[in-house]
């Protein structure tokens, strides 16, 4: 056998086993979006306009989960088109069926959060074996879980109704600056009425 002959051989093997083991279409489109996905800086947004609306899916024809207020702020984490991956706000809640709630702790596989206490209700994210969850018996339907969102939990809105504000901590930041200012206020309004109730001669004002 020549050495040619070998190298013929050895060349038609690999591409063989290059056409065998190639992967799926799909495969090389996930792969794109990981890595874009790992680029992406995630900030705070502001809300330009009244009635934006907040989907499910990153679609005009996504189901709409809420409508947002001129000015709302959302931490925007990924992009897909013409659409932003949002953080959920905390008061939208997930509900999971109660059976695969034991203990905090979530038992099966592909577990669906579920928009509503509902078979039917939109599926928002899905949980695995021994992830925890943060929540308690639904008051409204007690067969059913509810819990806070999972980190994996996305929706979206249209990029053109954003502004970017600051970093992804800049909401957490003024609702924490927001809470002292608030309770400085009441503090101040509790200790003027104080004053107030005391008889005249003995009123100390304050300056601070």
């Amino acid at each position: 056998m020549t050495p040619r002959f070998l190298m013929s051989t050895a060349c038609s093997c690999c591409l063989v086993c290059l056409a065998t083991f190639q992967l799926p279409a799909h495969a090389f489109a996930a792969a794109e979006n990981s890595s874009d996905s790992a680029h992406f800086s995630p900030f705070t947004g502001k809300v330009t306009r009244n009635k934006v609306r907040l989907r499910l899916q990153p679609s005009l024809e996504g189901q709409v989960v809420r409508e947002l207020d001129c000015g709302d702020m959302l931490v925007i984490v990924d992009e897909r088109d013409d659409f932003f991956a949002v953080r959920p706000p905390a008061d939208i809640k997930g509900y999971v069926f109660r059976p695969y709630v034991i203990d905090g702790t979530i038992e099966g596989n592909h577990v669906n959060v579920r928009l509503l206490p509902d078979t039917e209700a939109p599926i928002i994210a899905q949980l695995n074996g021994g992830d925890y969850v943060d929540g308690a018996i639904c008051p409204t339907a007690s067969k059913w879980y509810e819990i806070t969102l999972p980190s994996t939990a996305q929706l979206w809105v249209c990029k053109e109704y954003l502004e970017q504000i600051g970093p992804p901590n800049f909401m957490a930041e003024t609702a924490r600056r927001r809470g002292e200012a608030n309770a400085l206020l009441s503090d101040a309004f509790i200790a003027a009425q104080q004053q107030m109730a005391k008889p005249f001669p003995s009123i100390v004002p304050s300056i601070t």
